[in-house]
């Protein structure tokens, strides 16, 4: 075998004690018969000579010289020295004596089997000698973010050689010294090795390192990331469509977050928050008096606050989360069900879109955890239905159960109810999913996992007296109601809460879509495989649930709110809607998937206009708190009560009310006692012109007794011709929901 040709490229610049050092310790080490080694040695015009030393190296060592103008930079140095080479294989090492060439001859032999060789600084058996701690550190941060780019161990090293296939039609540009770091990312390679030895300290010279080096370094490193970036995304074109909706439903979740405050039920958070800040002395807390709902949600939201302490957006970032992780699961629901990335991506972005996802993701509620922890849950049921039982999928379905329970509890019942009866199904026809025994376990663990959220409901419901069970209905106990009830969730999951039908284009256009996807289920639904009755059985059986367990066990919640309280819903139902459109061919799949993105832009522009909708109670504006902002005085106070709590109050209190002083309800009369001239005292309150159902009170009719207004701000957020529309379909006055702050003064 003929020996390996290949060019040994030095850069120089006052290396002139260290030069003929180094190659008299490469030539007597490099095995001749099986290399056949040349220098070029490229010198920046060194001031101490290193070029005459280079010239006299010639009569003895077969090297080229390159002498240049100016201290050019070692990547260029390198450059030169390839263009030069005109042999098969190249390599590079520092003149300074710190490359050990005591691996030269196992580095180019390497290259027979390997496109490049790399002697590794931080391979398992390298050293390197007596580095001062601010190098080490330097190295190690650099070495640290090139290695998440190219995935070798010391991708910075300067002593490598390659088969000059690599660069074959690169165009390299680096300056610095890390010019390895360029071939790694642009060159044409499979395999690479790296070999470790002893990086030696310099003897006669100084490092050439300087602020300038390091800034083209990092210089380097951002533009490659970008390289690395553009390259991984034009090779994997599904990917890229993923972690483009990825960023989309992020941008869309997070856009606007807080431009409006919390409405009455998410101050609940706030309320926690100020009286247990400590997450674990919230849940002592939590199980001695509990509120209607599992402590999961708020544990989760004060401990992520304690973190991100970020205004409005740390309070809702749980439930933001919640529903990226909807979103992603989407996709990986539709593709374990469907087989098609296209199907799965197309429901990914109608989740993303939606403006009644986005309404109640970014919320400081619930109900997007619920859903997420119910889908993942479901996910994983069907997952051992579809492919079969894997010990780590039940247990992943297990633990996903319990923590619905620990979240919500109409998710919790629904999941149970709707699994148990699917398992039975399935067993009973011989389509086992798991053995009964196992099954019964782990259902065993599941309820006896819930035992304390049972406790829960007993304090709140028996020794709190909770009496919310015993309130009536918007339309009675009826088959109307019950019907309402039920296509109020496909109304509010397609066209969200803000498209009204007065507003005609887009309710016409939804309306088309939904008849046409209607038309389509009922023609295909005797044709489908065992992956779609699975899909529809489990929206349309947690929608039937919805129904029922909220008009039995809590029916003052009217049909324009029952939606939310089963979310997990929703990601099925826009599952099942693209199923149906995917089952359309040709030019009209396209016309309806036009008319759903019209649909859901138009939502998108009622929510962020916060206008037209069904339930006004959600976009409480900071209109109120500008108000007492604007209008308050050194020595006014603040009423602490149902709708301007101490947790509320502690929040906004820097911002806007930073000239009151809170006092709770119960202490006003020793306010009016001591106090001889006139108060000043604001009063939040929500409430309505009134609802003989609700025996609910007007705003105003909450104002304690002794003080009278002496200004006032009212927002009225439900819709006009929606809130005449209820009042003649129940034929009394309806609830007109208000947010309203007074100024009082005592009598």
């Amino acid at each position: 075998m003929s020996p390996i040709k290949i060019s040994l490229i030095i850069p120089t610049y006052n290396e002139a004690k260290n030069l003929s050092i180094l190659i008299e310790e490469i030539w007597g080490i490099i095995n001749k018969e099986k290399i056949d080694l040349e220098f070029i040695i490229v010198d920046d015009n060194s001031p101490d000579g290193t070029g005459n030393v280079a010239e006299e190296l010639k009569k003895n060592y077969p090297i080229k010289v390159i002498h240049r103008s100016g201290k050019l930079g070692l990547g260029s140095a390198v450059r030169e020295g390839f263009k030069l080479s005109d042999r098969p294989y190249v390599g590079v090492m520092d003149a300074d004596l710190s490359h050990n060439p005591v691996i030269l001859n196992d580095l180019i032999l390497s290259l027979l089997d390997n496109n490049i060789a790399i002697g590794g600084r931080f391979s398992e058996g390298s050293s390197v000698e007596d580095w001062k701690w601010w190098r080490k550190l330097v190295s190690k941060v650099g070495v640290f973010f090139a290695r998440k780019l190219t995935g070798i161990k010391d991708p910075l090293s300067g002593y490598f050689f390659l088969n000059k296939n690599v660069i074959s039609g690169i165009n390299l540009k680096t300056k610095g010294y890390k010019i390895l770091l360029e071939v790694l990312i642009k060159g044409n390679y499979t395999k690479v090795k790296e070999l470790p030895y002893n990086f030696r300290v310099r003897k006669f010279s100084s490092s050439k390192l300087n602020y300038m080096e390091y800034m083209l370094f990092f210089g380097q490193l951002f533009k490659y990331s970008l390289l690395r970036i553009f390259k991984y995304f034009r090779l994997n074109k599904d990917k890229t469509y993923f972690i483009s909706l990825i960023a989309l439903s992020l941008i869309l979740l997070f856009y606007r977050i807080s431009s409006r405050t919390f409405w009455m039920d998410e101050t609940a958070v706030l309320e926690y928050m100020y009286h247990s800040p400590n997450p674990l002395n919230f849940l002592i807390e939590y199980f001695r008096v509990p509120d209607n709902h599992p402590p999961l949600y708020y544990f989760l939201v004060i401990l992520l606050y304690r973190i991100f302490p970020f205004g409005e957006l740390g309070i809702r970032l749980v439930s933001v989360l919640s529903g990226l992780g909807i979103t992603v699961t989407v996709y990986y629901f539709s593709l374990l069900l469907f087989k098609d990335k296209a199907l799965a991506r197309w429901g990914m972005f109608l989740t993303s879109i939606s403006s009644y996802f986005l309404l109640i993701s970014q919320m400081a509620r619930y109900h997007s955890l619920a859903a997420l922890l119910t889908l993942l849950s479901l996910y994983y049921f069907c997952k051992m239905a579809l492919v079969g039982y894997e010990r780590k999928l039940f247990i992943k379905f297990l633990l996903f159960s319990v923590l619905v329970g620990y979240t919500d509890l109409p998710h919790f019942v629904y999941l149970i109810f709707i699994i148990n009866i699917c398992y039975f199904y399935l067993f009973l026809t011989k389509n086992k999913v798991l053995s009964l025994s196992k099954w019964l376990a782990g259902q065993a663990g599941v309820a006896v996992s819930f035992l304390p959220i049972i406790y829960l409901f007993y304090l709140r419901i028996f020794i709190q007296n909770d009496k919310g069970f015993e309130k009536a209905s918007l339309l009675g106990k009826s088959f109307i109601n019950l019907a309402a009830d039920f296509l109020m969730h496909f109304y509010a999951y397609f066209f969200g809460e803000n498209i009204l039908p007065w507003n005609f284009a887009p309710f016409i256009a939804g309306a088309l879509v939904m008849v046409v996807l209607l038309f389509v289920l009922i023609k295909k639904l005797c044709k489908q495989n065992l992956e779609f009755y699975l899909l529809f059985y489990l929206f349309l059986m947690s929608v039937i649930l919805n129904v029922i367990f909220l008009n039995h066990a809590d029916p003052r919640y009217n049909f324009i709110v029952y939606p939310k309280y089963v979310f997990v819903a929703f990601p099925l139902f826009i599952i099942l809607i693209t199923r149906l459109t995917f089952e359309i061919k040709g030019f009209y799949k396209y016309l309806i998937m036009l008319m759903l993105i019209l649909v859901q832009a138009a939502g998108l522009f009622n929510f962020y206009q916060r206008q037209n909708y069904f339930n006004g109670s959600y976009f409480n504006d900071f209109t109120e708190y500008q108000f007492v902002q604007n209008n308050s005085k050194a020595n006014d106070y603040l009423i602490i009560n149902g709708d301007m709590n101490i947790g509320n109050y502690n929040f906004y209190k820097d911002k806007y009310f930073g000239k009151l002083t809170a006092i709770p309800l119960d202490k006003l009369p020793n306010l009016l006692e001591g106090k001889k001239r006139d108060l000043r005292v604001w009063f939040f309150s929500t409430g309505s012109d009134g609802d003989s159902a609700y025996d609910s009170m007007a705003a105003a009719d909450k104002i304690p007794e002794g003080f009278k207004i002496i200004d006032q701000h009212q927002s009225v957020p439900t819709d006009p011709i929606l809130l005449k529309l209820k009042q003649k379909i129940i034929g009394r006055q309806s609830y007109n929901y208000k947010y309203s702050v007074y100024l009082l003064t005592n009598k």
